[in-house]
């Protein structure tokens, strides 16, 4: 559990901090590690903004169906896929006459 008391009261040799807290065990947590993890996080919210923004402008509309599947806010790439596995569906192989 993330404690601001041990971020910021609890010094520990070598310029880190004492960070997390699970039971009766403390990790130290040193800055270039504190700083790795924001980076890490900062890029994570980043990647997912971008994710959204994508689905906003070039994914498909809200409320749209295929067969009954809502595929609303997919990628076309994604649309592709679900297409296919309906096409696996319907498929009928050819039959002697």
């Amino acid at each position: 559990m993330l404690t601001a008391e041990y971020y910021l009261k609890n010094k520990i040799r070598g310029g880190g901090y004492y960070f997390f807290k699970r039971g009766s065990h403390v990790l130290p947590v040193n800055s270039r590690t504190l700083f790795l993890m924001t980076f890490f996080i900062s890029l994570t919210l980043i990647s997912s903004w971008l994710d959204h923004l994508e689905r906003d402008i070039t994914g498909v509309k809200e409320g749209v169906k295929v067969e009954g599947i809502e595929v609303g806010r997919l990628l076309p790439r994604e649309i592709e896929e679900v297409v296919r596995e309906i096409a696996l569906q319907h498929q009928r192989l050819p039959v002697e006459p």
